[in-house]
């Protein structure tokens, strides 16, 4: 890895600056060859269901595999001319580390662009590209402002403080925690402003729905509604650590009944009362206090054995223990806590029939396939719309007869 680099540092400008244009047109070549695989799939299947469901599979593995391949390398590429643009500011390495959130931006927006007349014509949607890439921009904002804020935090730390003090190293371990737990806080205030969503204050629904959570221990809680008709969302969730607020979409309060939108809001109940937001919190704060630990643990094994633990196995080493702990353990926690909602909903009373229907209007309105591969529901945040309703029926002790699927 490292001659890798050291090669790279001695190419010419013309050539690195061709290397990046080449990813950004492969990139642009895998969603063009997805787009069209995936218009002729639904043209012969004819199932909107499986075409969303093929996007799915093919947008979060393959091509996830490709772009963070494709940011790594353009990282690779980039380093030098970075280095050489603003080496003289002092700030080169700030910049290289901020690098893969602008080149995720272009490639999402490229993707985005390029898959527009597909998922127009199977889910026959009608919002604009602009519409589309403004939904995309806030969306991304909304994760990576947070990010850019935490990652330029610790890099000017070091920076402001004298290092290896005894202030420096209760700096560096409280700051971060401190960080990402404030974050969380702050940012679910500004979740009206990303989604463009208004209060739900008059009509019928809206009574209806307050009556249904001020009878269940839910007072002073906002329902906001925000706009999907166009690009036909049907969802709904809950934020706030603070102050709490409910969010449905236009498209699902349109086309649903009331009695299924108040299984639907039960469910966001049962997040809130089973405390899942602060348990997400806690699990990512002490997922950090563990890798904290691990690695002032190796900088320890380091120092008293006189040993020097190499570098890029050190990164890969970490690397290994993110994608192992956020791409199954935090996914596996985050479906027992869907459960647990579930599981609220009959608590509260809401019919069982009602609750499957409501499942199952989601999933149509949303183009969602009812069942997953099994390999990919670990990957889920979610279990499947038909393991939902299969747990659903065991536990109230029903059958919903009208639920007639077969695998997909």
């Amino acid at each position: 890895m490292f001659n890798i680099i050291k090669w790279v540092q001695t190419l010419p400008n013309w050539v690195l600056i061709g290397f990046v244009i080449f990813i950004i047109m492969f990139n642009i070549s895998i969603s063009s060859i997805i787009s069209n695989y995936i218009l002729k799939y639904y043209r012969v299947t004819k199932s909107k269901e499986k075409a969303m469901y093929r996007v799915r599979i093919l947008s979060q593995y393959f091509q996830g595999f490709i772009t963070v391949v494709s940011i790594l390398c353009m990282e690779l590429f980039l380093v030098p001319l970075l280095k050489q643009i603003f080496e003289s500011t002092g700030i080169s390495i700030y910049v290289t580390i901020l690098t893969p959130f602008p080149v995720l931006v272009v490639l999402a927006i490229l993707n985005q662009l390029i898959l527009y007349k597909t998922i127009k014509e199977i889910r026959e949607t009608t919002d604009s590209r602009k519409e589309q890439l403004g939904s995309l921009l806030r969306v991304l904002a909304f994760a990576f402002i947070p990010m850019i804020i935490y990652f330029s935090i610790m890099f000017f730390l070091p920076r402001i403080f004298p290092k290896n003090t005894n202030f420096y190293n209760i700096l560096i371990i409280v700051i971060p925690i401190l960080l990402v737990f404030l974050i969380n806080i702050i940012m679910p205030f500004f979740y009206k402003n990303m989604l463009r969503a208004n209060e739900l204050t008059s009509g019928e629904l809206s009574s209806e729905l307050n009556m249904f959570l001020a009878k269940n221990g839910f007072n002073n809680i906002a329902i906001y509604e925000y706009p999907t008709k166009k690009s036909k969302v049907a969802n709904a969730l809950v934020s706030g650590f603070i102050s709490k607020k409910i969010f449905l979409s236009d498209y699902l309060i349109e086309n649903a009944s009331s009695e299924e939108i108040k299984a639907i809001i039960a469910h966001e109940m049962g997040h809130m009362k089973k405390k899942h937001l602060w348990l997400r919190l806690l699990s990512i704060l002490t997922f950090m206090i563990t890798v904290m630990g691990l690695g002032y643990g190796m900088e320890w094994i380091e120092m008293h054995f006189k040993i020097k633990i190499p570098e890029i196995p050190g990164i890969v080493f970490f690397a290994m223990i993110v994608i192992l702990y956020f791409g199954f353990i935090y996914l596996y926690f985050t479906r027992i806590q869907e459960r647990q909602a579930d599981e609220y909903v009959l608590e509260v009373g809401i019919d069982p029939s009602v609750f499957i229907s409501s499942l199952m209007r989601l999933a149509r309105l949303n183009h969602t396939v009812m069942r997953f591969k099994k390999l990919d529901e670990k990957f889920q945040t979610h279990p499947s719309y038909t393991k939902r309703i299969l747990w659903i029926e065991r536990k109230a002790g029903i059958q919903y007869n009208i639920l007639d699927f077969k695998p997909n």
